[in-house]
């Protein structure tokens, strides 16, 4: 009876249990579904998006092109003008150079003309007068002559200046625009790469929401099964639990059966205890024979002996060290007798280089304090432990 009561118990908690899991698989199912469309609907977004940034991407990389070939244009421009200002500047020298020559043949000419001695007073002919006036004359010639070439190349210099001044005016405007152009250029390689890098990342969220959605789809293919599954147990249970009832009744019918029998069988017995208190009292007292008193052993209750210390000099590696927290690891446990509060030398190379002292065991390994240190430990170091 106990038994059939317990067995309809579990039946009944495992009807319940199942009924709850499919309930939570077909919630789970649902919002799966649900998540499912949303990332439908994400994923459309994301195409277009992914759309408009190309059609970007194409119109900034045509315009930096333009760009690219203005600003080459440009550069070439300025190899050209900053050609030709080398050019006016070589002339400007070498025009400076001729009018520099010639200012000196100039004073060359009138020192001459100063030094020359003049005649004797006596001895002063026709030919003498004759020749200085012919002097004189080419003298004069050559000093007109050199000061109107001295005027055309002044003429020459002060177009040549405001040739260069142009040419500088020019240059200057000519790099501003470059400039400008640089700026822009950068500008628009940076939003290239900035859509560039918006593009792969929004392709790799593309391809995650694609993978995560076929996982969904393998998961809610799944949870269909399983879901059918637990729909096929359900009808199984709903079955078991009507035989099961069925069973129940049935045994509940025998259970009353079983009462009255035991009510009648409690009748009969009281009856037999009346007629055994009669027959006690009309029988003769007897009186028991002293029983002997039984001596038992002393219990001898052995004390719990103390964790013994390991008896010979134990030796083993630092496993891993904690600089930030002061402790280490060693690869002696409780299994070689080690506990709290023992304490070990570290050596490196025959030589002590700190202490330790156990905080904390397991079976083959124990956490221990950095005590003292005159070096740095390091995985991999000698402890010792010494009884």
């Amino acid at each position: 009876m106990e038994k059939s009561k317990v067995i309809l118990v579990i039946l009944i908690v495992l009807f319940l249990g199942s009924g709850f899991l499919a309930f939570n698989y077909y919630n789970q199912a649902q919002r799966l579904f649900q998540e499912k469309q949303t990332l439908i609907r994400e994923n459309r977004e994301l195409s277009k998006d992914l759309d408009r940034y190309k059609g970007e991407n194409q119109r900034l990389i045509s315009k930096n092109k333009k760009l690219s070939l203005r600003l080459a244009k440009i550069e070439d421009d300025l190899d050209r003008i900053e050609k030709e200002r080398d050019e006016y500047k070589r002339r400007y020298e070498d025009i400076k150079e001729e009018r520099e020559s010639l200012v000196e043949e100039l004073k060359k000419l009138k020192q001459i003309r100063v030094e020359r001695p003049s005649p004797v007073k006596g001895e002063v002919s026709d030919e003498y007068w004759q020749d200085v006036l012919q002097k004189k004359a080419e003298f004069q010639a050559q000093v007109e002559e050199l000061l109107s070439e001295l005027k055309e190349k002044d003429a020459q210099v002060k177009s040549l200046k405001m040739k260069n001044e142009e040419l500088v005016s020019k240059i200057s405007s000519l790099e501003n625009v470059k400039e400008e152009l640089e700026r822009k250029l950068n500008f628009n390689s940076r939003t290239i790469e900035i859509l560039t890098r918006d593009l792969v990342r929004e392709r790799e969220d593309k391809k995650s929401i694609l993978e995560e959605i076929r996982k969904l789809k393998g998961e809610n293919i799944s949870l269909g099964r399983e879901l059918t599954l637990t729909k096929k147990m359900r009808a199984d249970l709903e079955r078991t639990l009507s035989k099961l009832q069925d069973e129940k009744q049935i045994l509940e019918r025998k259970v009353k059966d079983m009462e009255t029998t035991l009510r009648e069988k409690a009748l009969e017995m009281s009856a037999l205890q009346k007629q055994l208190s009669q027959a006690i009292f009309s029988a003769k007292e007897v009186i028991p024979e002293e029983s002997k008193a039984v001596e038992l052993p002393p219990i001898v209750v052995k004390p719990e002996t103390k964790a013994s210390l390991p008896t010979t000099t134990l030796e083993g590696k630092i496993l891993a060290v904690n600089e930030k927290e002061k402790f280490v690891i060693i690869d002696l446990g409780s299994s070689s007798g080690i506990k709290p509060g023992n304490k070990f030398s570290v050596v490196r190379r025959g030589e002590e280089i700190g202490s330790l002292e156990v905080i904390e065991t397991r079976q083959d390994i124990s956490a221990c304090d950095i005590k003292v240190t005159k070096q740095r430990l390091k995985e991999g170091d000698i402890v010792k432990f010494t009884p």
